[in-house]
């Protein structure tokens, strides 16, 4: 997705160019009294970085206290009853239909599927640096250790979607303006998984080439759900979307009519391949749910009472 997106912005550049080079001759002499002085926006353009340089130095210094913030405002886990966490990491900054995702995402499950006090956001985003902790490595490593301090770990559920661009090599895009960031690649976010003491998890990622994701990370006790085979793209990632093709099919089509988590899966794919039947590959997501973490998410959907 991010090498189309690319594609485009240049494709889009080049056109802009030739169209002003061609429509010079046609357009009158600008009125001097009303154009806008050259040293005007080298004005603005110098308050926009200065204002970029801010926010980011702030976010850098504030990075601990918004991410312990977050993680004490979680309730601890209920030994009386299986309950479901959610972390929701966006990872490319460039673009805002990735923050757009994970915000409408835990609005809902916090809505519908009892994760409200039990839910916190990693956001790489223009709009959120002064607000909430970015998604890097290891803000991702400290919050996923934050969750299994506070979760009962041999009952509850943890929640992990990311929604990001993905490369062939299988690494997720981490990046925010003013940060040289690491990607996120399967085998690391495989290490910090099984360093973890929580026993269920469901792992959604939405991002091309995301279904080289589960090998590294796949287990009796985990569900994974991938918007992309291993070696196909996937779409619906445009800067004016709320949501990607995957994170929209799933939770706005899919999962308000199903019976449980992988049968929204299932319905997210159908929609995901009429919408895609034009193309000439389609992104075939993927899934991995074994019988052990589907019989502990019908335990967590009866203790919650949701999906009846």
């Amino acid at each position: 997705m991010r090498r189309r997106y690319l594609l485009w912005l240049s494709l889009s550049a080049l056109l802009l160019g030739w169209l002003l080079v061609e429509q010079t001759a046609m357009v009158p002499e600008p009125d001097t009294a009303t154009e806008t002085p050259p040293e005007a926006a080298a004005d603005s353009y110098a308050a926009y970085y200065a204002a970029l340089e801010q926010d980011t130095e702030l976010a850098l210094y504030r990075q601990n206290q918004f991410l312990t913030r977050e993680l004490s405002a979680l309730q601890p886990g209920n030994p009386d009853a299986v309950e479901l966490y959610f972390l929701g990491i966006a990872g490319d900054g460039s673009q805002e239909v990735f923050r757009r995702e994970v915000e409408t995402i835990r609005t809902q499950l916090d809505r519908d599927f009892a994760t409200a006090d039990r839910s916190l956001l990693l956001v790489n985003s223009r709009t959120t640096t002064t607000q909430l902790p970015l998604a890097t490595s290891t803000s991702i490593e400290t919050a996923l250790k934050g969750l299994a301090a506070i979760m009962n770990p041999e009952q509850d559920i943890l929640f992990l979607y990311l929604t990001s661009h993905g490369s062939e090599q299988h690494e997720l895009v981490l990046h925010h303006d003013g940060f040289a960031l690491p990607d996120l690649s399967a085998t690391r976010l495989a290490g910090l998984l099984q360093s973890l003491p929580v026993k269920w998890k469901v792992i959604m990622i939405s991002a091309c080439y995301s279904g080289g994701f589960i090998a590294p990370l796949k287990n009796e006790h985990t569900m994974i759900m991938t918007a992309a085979r291993a070696d196909r793209q996937s779409f619906g990632c445009s800067d004016t979307a709320t949501m990607t093709y995957f994170g929209r099919a799933y939770f706005q089509e899919a999962l308000p009519l199903a019976h449980s988590f992988s049968d929204a899966f299932a319905r997210a794919r159908q929609h995901i391949s009429n919408w895609e039947a034009e193309f000439e590959q389609q992104s075939l997501p993927q899934i991995h749910a074994p019988d052990a973490i589907r019989a502990q998410l019908d335990r967590w959907a009866e203790s919650q009472g949701v999906f009846e």
